[in-house]
């Protein structure tokens, strides 16, 4: 084949597959976030009222109920995860407290981060880029670096996750010294094999 320079044919999967990592992380994050400000019933309710148009066919099911995201859906949720997020963020909500000036703050943090990130994402789609589109996305990228650590407490660390797994270890030890004495007190057994 004339012309084909394979070490340049999978720089489109790399991109796409790092784009994916990224939005996975960001839809995990939004939850977490939205949870912490009680907002996530009002988020769940915008998701599904966005009617369809060219290029976007809303999901079936809630946010919170979709478990596994094909590609499309992925792009999809880029293009309309920043409206959805925001709008939930400023929507009163009956019987649940209003924003205090601190989750103000974070909301607006937040929704900055999430404009960056799916302008950066957008543009990162496009089929060919100039200098100027190049620029763009670096400037998004630096800016959503920038602002990330409005998600930071939803982040895990190496230390959270060890920490996490220890402590999952010392509960299941613990949970199950606590079965082995109840089969002891029960069967009135001496000790369990």
């Amino acid at each position: 084949m004339l012309g084909v320079q394979p070490p340049l044919i999978v720089r489109g999967d790399i991109l796409y597959n790092i784009l994916l990592g990224i939005l996975k992380h960001l839809i995990t994050w939004v939850e977490q976030f939205l949870s912490k400000h009680h907002r996530l019933e009002t988020f769940d309710r915008i998701w599904e009222s966005i009617p369809p148009y060219p290029g976007y066919r809303p999901p079936q099911k809630r946010y919170r109920q979709i478990t596994m995201w094909s590609g499309t859906e992925m792009r999809g949720v880029n293009r309309v995860i920043l409206a959805c997020f925001t709008a939930a963020l400023r929507d009163p909500i009956a019987n649940t407290p209003g924003l205090s000036l601190g989750a103000h703050a974070d909301a607006r943090r937040a929704i900055r981060y999430m404009r960056y990130l799916t302008d950066f994402c957008l543009m990162a789609q496009y089929r060919s880029h100039i200098l100027q589109t190049i620029g763009y996305m670096d400037q998004y990228l630096r800016k959503f670096h920038d602002s990330m650590q409005v998600f930071s407490e939803f982040r895990a660390t190496k230390e959270d996750r060890q920490d996490a797994k220890e402590a999952s270890r010392g509960l299941a030890a613990g949970q199950l010294e606590t079965h082995q004495a109840k089969l002891q007190e029960y069967f009135g057994l001496s000790a369990i094999q």
